[in-house]
């Protein structure tokens, strides 16, 4: 039974040390099974976490030396910018540390295609951005693929490989399934770690060391332990902060904090009420960054009927047959692409006008290069597959089994209808 597999985490709550021995214990169970380590860092709370604990635990002598490490940062382009920046702190502490200790940690930062970075996309396709309700084509695009990619050009070149993941039992409802289900499927071992056999020729596996960890453990680690130097004296009491912690001594209320501590995005599209970025500008020095506030009105007006265009009636799909839904709606007009265009750039600008006055950092969500793209590709007529641009606007009505409609906005289920239309494929 999975209940049994995953028994450990219904025991009595495990204190930091607990959390830290059975993450010491994994890491020795696993790293000898595989020549080289590849990290997966997201740059939030938990791959914080993972990533400064693992360093420490291998510089230390705690657990086995791989041959090789190799870290995978996804920039999206819209990060928010102090988690941005101390992930790129943690990096460059990343390699400080391991050439000091004899340990060479090589880092990579990607970045999806140009075309498939997130406002490229959306602005010069035209594609809705995305809902929660619907799918998150943002986060494939922009972090997944991306990091998918440098992961299997190192898997082509080493072939044995232990992958690092900082999943984490509890962190969501989904999660925690899809925990459930690799425990109970072959090649699941829910020790103290989900370690997991991903490679059916070469020697690869996947291993989240920190899977038993408690929010508070996470939110101690990274705000009180890992800048020590002991710990290792990496700078993570930023992203603590970011996500609201203040103090990581009351673990209490800790636990309450990460049921609301979610970070995405700048302006995330997959969430009602942006709280990271609020949070961001409230912090000291962080207060320039405010026009962010401003990308929600952006994306909102995006999603309305006004600026998005409807198909006819009588679409078929492949095989001949009628479409399950008809006049479905779909991509952003021209216009209303230039309009969020410079809408992106005012803010950015006024960001860094500040940021220069303050002597502070500045805001790159859209550069030169992406700038030139997304208006090339207006200019080009650019429509997502099967969309010409000469189809009617969706507020114009239209006649259905005899019967004249008019559409009612409703974001939700009109993004939902234009991804399947606009042929974005799910999950």
């Amino acid at each position: 039974m999975v209940g049994e597999q995953l028994g450990f985490f219904s025991a009595p709550r495990m204190n930091m040390h607990e959390s830290i021995r059975l993450s010491l214990e994994s890491l020795r169970a696993y790293l000898p099974r595989h020549r080289n380590l590849v990290v997966m860092f997201s740059g939030g709370k938990d791959s914080t976490a993972m990533l400064s604990f693992v360093l420490w635990a291998i510089l230390t002598g705690q657990v086995p030396r791989p041959e090789s490490v190799t870290v995978i940062l996804a920039d999206t382009r819209l990060e928010l910018p102090p988690l941005l920046l101390a992930a790129l702190q943690l990096l460059e502490e990343a390699r400080e540390k391991g050439a000091e200790g004899g340990l060479v940690v090589e880092t990579r930062v990607v970045v999806a295609p140009l075309d498939e970075r997130i406002l490229v996309y959306m602005l010069g396709r035209g594609v809705p951005p995305a809902t929660n309700m619907t799918m998150r084509w943002c986060t494939r695009l922009a972090k997944g693929d991306p990091a998918q990619a440098a992961l299997e050009e190192i898997l082509g070149a080493r072939g044995d490989v232990l992958i690092l993941t900082g999943l984490r039992e509890g962190e969501s409802a989904v999660r925690d399934r899809r925990i459930a289900t690799v425990c109970n499927s072959k090649g699941g071992e829910c020790g103290a770690g989900l370690y997991q056999r991903t490679g059916e020729r070469l020697n690869v596996a996947t291993l989240a060391p920190l899977l038993h960890w408690r929010a508070c453990h996470v939110w101690e680690w990274n705000g009180s332990w890992a800048p020590r130097e002991e710990f290792g004296g990496f700078s993570t009491r930023l992203v603590a902060t970011v996500y609201g912690v203040d103090s990581p001594d009351e673990k209490d209320l800790l636990e309450a904090v990460d049921d609301t501590a979610r970070t995405g995005c700048a302006g995330c599209f997959c969430i009602e009420e942006d709280r990271a970025t609020v949070r961001v500008v409230r912090l000291p020095g962080w207060g320039h960054f405010a026009p962010l506030l401003e990308l929600k009105a952006i994306w909102r007006r995006l999603r309305r009927h006004d600026v998005r265009l409807r198909k006819p009636g009588g679409e078929r799909r492949k095989d001949g047959k009628l479409a399950a839904k008809q006049h479905r709606i779909g991509p952003i007009i021209l216009p209303a692409r230039l309009d969020a265009l410079a809408a992106v750039l005012d803010i950015q600008q006024r960001v860094n006008v500040a940021a220069v006055q303050l002597g502070r950092p500045g805001l790159d969500i859209l550069n030169g290069e992406e700038e030139g793209r997304i208006r090339e590709l207006i200019a080009l007529n650019t429509w997502p597959e099967k969309w010409t641009g000469r189809e009617k606007l969706a507020t114009e009505p239209f006649e259905e089994n005899g019967q004249r409609n008019f559409l009612v906005d409703d974001d939700e289920e009109a993004v939902g209808d234009a991804l399947v239309t606009l042929g974005v494929r799910r999950g």
